[in-house]
């Protein structure tokens, strides 16, 4: 099944985009990362460090399975599993067609029609493309503008020369260009041996070569470079080859449809002899050997009608053998995925690739990145979010609030760095976050998977412009409708955001934007900090050691078992805003909560937790559900812009804020701080209860007469879609 997943894509919004820059991905079949590191040691000044010393680089890059060249080369450039892709192996049978093919002799399109390669896809949206050698790329109608394809005698420099006269002659958009070694090599003698080590400073001088030839015709400066592998390679002894005659009756088995590899997929030769093939196959040493519906499904390596009912995987270093096989290698791959001398490399280079490192990543998620890069809209794919704008931009959205700011309490600060990110998002930026007022906010939590860092920003000479928006609503109104927001400041390199607004709210009604948030992976409708707040906060944030071990001190009491309800309960009291909700007494809360939820037949244990920013609030609590587990966070939470300047302070308030995500059920007071802390959980409208005036759209009360009534007027609303409850933007 495949899992559909658009990665942060570009999409072609004309307001929006800037001049393509064209894109070019090498793969090298066979380049280990282990032998590849040793190689970098040994030649700190090779052509690979030319790329990798001013761009981007992972320590490596895991291979789909089966670790085998044609699988992988396919899923680079489709983003899908082999098993979704249906490159399922070198050479597959097809029950549909009742064949059985090598693939490097076989380009009908009924072999690839599964999906497209990005070659095709960015052909039809309107890019001019090529491609070198490449698997799939003679296969009519789905080829690229222009290609070649392989021929294993053809010399690799002057298949470079042929690209740069692409490049000059069509001015592509994007190439592709397949490299067969050091795979040959590594096959013949083994990735320990000297021949392979050599083959790999060999191809370094044709990447040298290459970046010679682009550099001269003014194309390097302008383009992003991909260097890639499709798989590593392992070491093999011939006393380490396994044949099936040594332990299976060979009229079992059905050769015609079988292949048999180091993946192999194997069928009996009628259905009734499946069961005791299994069994004799599965008593052969070091094999892993599964029909293949219980075949592990994280090896994604099950749901095609390609794969056979029966699959062995070898152990590293073994292989399996059939009747006619008498070759012998010395090196070999399709083992493990996850083995060390299994993974491939990874590195890229270009105008829109930031320098760093990647963590390590499964090869589907190329494929997006190459359309981002494209500006390209992707095929559904496997992919994961591994590549963020901070890996691709050296443009930055920056929410700050610092000590003179007026920065609002920690629900305002939230809002404006959560519409930040969107904003960031939108505009294909990188998001870092200067909050300082009171405490450092990287005393207390720690960036998750976007470094929101600052210090990338300090000491730069970045071009910028200062968004200050204080408390107007209009900015929101604003980004509804105005495109030149985005328009006027795309060239600018840094863009500071004061304000403690939601103010990207309106972007999910901007038409100029529909488009570009789908692309991003959302429904336009649901891009808003009520749906995405808990996606966002958990990407942008994770508590450090010491916050964490408190969190988990509290939720142990507040979840002591696992049939535990936690019902959260959070008064706002003395807060600088809204003087109203001092005047109501915290018994009604404690009223509403017992009448609706505890004196039920509902026999689940209740938690109360309480989060005030009043000490006696919580003993109140403490007194009224006596006979109930009433649990709180130890010394008052202050509103953190009231005069607090102590870290332990604002930590105490970001804690309550964390814990409440796990609420089952939440009563809140009508303030941003329960109402964001309810939204972030992963189901946020469940069971949502908030203390205010009924909300209706066409009939508003002035703040004077709510002030005045609050009493009389004020209940408990159910929040369960937005609309019920007044929610500020």
């Amino acid at each position: 099944m495949i899992k559909i997943l658009f990665l942060t894509i570009f999409c072609l919004i004309k307001s929006l985009s800037t001049l393509r820059n064209p894109l070019l991905f090498l793969s090298f079949d066979g380049l280990q990362s282990a032998k590849f590191e040793e190689f970098l040691i040994q030649n700190p000044n090779s052509n690979f460090s030319r790329i990798i010393r001013n761009g981007l680089k992972s320590d490596y890059l895991k291979p789909s399975t089966p670790t085998f060249t044609f699988p992988n080369h396919y899923t680079l450039i489709t983003g899908l599993y082999p098993e979704s892709n249906g490159i399922v192996n070198n050479v597959i049978y097809d029950p549909n067609y009742k064949e059985k093919g090598a693939l490097k002799d076989n380009f009908d399109l009924k072999w690839y029609n599964s999906t497209e390669p990005i070659f095709y896809t960015a052909k039809k949206q309107g890019l001019k493309t090529a491609s070198s050698f490449w698997i799939s790329n003679n296969v009519w109608p789905r080829q690229p503008d222009i290609f070649l394809a392989f021929n294993r005698n053809y010399d690799p420099f002057l298949r470079i020369d042929e690209l740069i006269n692409w490049y000059i002659k069509f001015n592509l958009d994007f190439a592709c260009m397949y490299f067969d070694e050091p795979d040959l090599t590594g096959h013949i003698y083994g990735p320990e041996s000297n021949e392979y080590k050599q083959k790999i400073v060999f191809m370094d001088s044709v990447l040298g070569y290459l970046l010679n030839e682009l550099e001269r015709i003014n194309i390097l400066k302008k383009l992003n470079l991909i260097v890639a592998s499709d798989h590593g390679m392992a070491q093999l002894d011939e006393n380490q080859f396994i044949y099936l005659r040594d332990y299976v009756d060979l009229n079992l088995i059905d050769f015609d449809k079988s292949v048999i590899a180091i993946v192999s997929s194997i069928y009996p030769k009628t259905q009734d002899k499946l069961g005791e093939l299994y069994e004799k196959l599965a008593k052969i040493p070091h094999m892993k050997v599964y029909l293949k519906n219980d075949i592990p499904k994280e090896l994604h390596y099950s749901n095609n009608e390609r794969i056979g009912p029966i699959v062995v995987f070898s152990d590293e270093g073994y292989r399996l053998m059939d009747k006619n096989y008498t070759y012998i290698d010395y090196g070999a791959h399709g083992y493990d995925a996850n083995l060390t001398s299994m993974r491939a490399v990874f590195m890229a280079k270009g105008p829109n690739l930031r320098s760093g490192s990647v963590k390590p990543f499964e090869n589907v998620n190329i494929y997006p990145l190459m359309c981002k890069l494209l500006e390209i809209k992707c095929l559904p794919n496997n992919a994961s979010e591994v590549f963020s704008p901070d890996h691709l931009y050296n443009k930055y959205i920056q929410y700050e609030c610092l000590q003179s700011d007026l920065c609002g309490g920690w629900a305002d600060r939230l809002k404006g760095i959560l519409s930040s990110y969107a904003f960031a998002l939108i505009t294909d930026r990188s998001l870092t976050i200067k909050l300082t007022k009171g405490c450092n906010l990287r005393e207390i939590l720690d960036p998750n998977e976007v470094d929101w860092n600052y210090e990338k920003t300090e000491n730069k000479n970045l071009s910028e412009t200062s968004i200050n928006m204080g408390y107007d609503f209009g900015y929101s109104d604003k980004f509804k409708t105005d495109i030149s927001m985005f328009t006027n400041l795309k060239n600018i390199d840094l863009i500071r955001v004061r304000g403690p607004m939601m103010f990207a709210n309106g972007l999910r009604d901007n038409q100029n934007l529909t488009e570009k948030i789908k692309s991003l992976g959302y429904e336009p409708s649901k891009f808003h900090t009520a749906f995405q707040i808990h996606k966002w906060y958990s990407k942008l944030f994770k508590m450090n050691k010491k916050m964490k071990e408190k969190y988990d001190f509290y939720l142990k009491k507040m979840k002591p078992s696992s049939d535990t309800k936690l019902i959260c309960i959070q008064i706002r009291k003395s807060d600088p805003g809204d003087k109203e909700t001092d005047v109501f007494p915290e018994t009604r809360f404690f009223d509403f909560v017992n009448s609706t939820f505890l004196n039920t037949s509902d026999t689940h244990k209740y938690t109360i937790f309480v989060a005030s920013s009043k000490d006696y609030v919580k003993l109140d609590a403490k007194r009224y559900f006596k006979d109930n587990r009433v649990v709180y966070v130890d010394n008052s939470s202050f509103h953190i812009d009231v005069n607090v300047n102590e870290c332990d302070q604002i930590e105490n308030v970001l804690l309550e804020f964390n814990l409440m995500q796990n609420c089952d059920i939440g009563v809140v007071s009508h303030s941003g701080f329960g109402m964001l802390a309810l939204l972030n959980r992963p189901d946020p409208f469940k069971d949502f209860y908030v203390f205010t005036k009924p909300y209706n759209d066409s009939m508003k009360m002035s703040n004077e007469e709510f002030i005045s009534n609050w009493l009389n007027i004020a209940t408990f609303v159910k929040f369960d879609k937005l609309g019920s409850v007044y929610f500020a933007p």
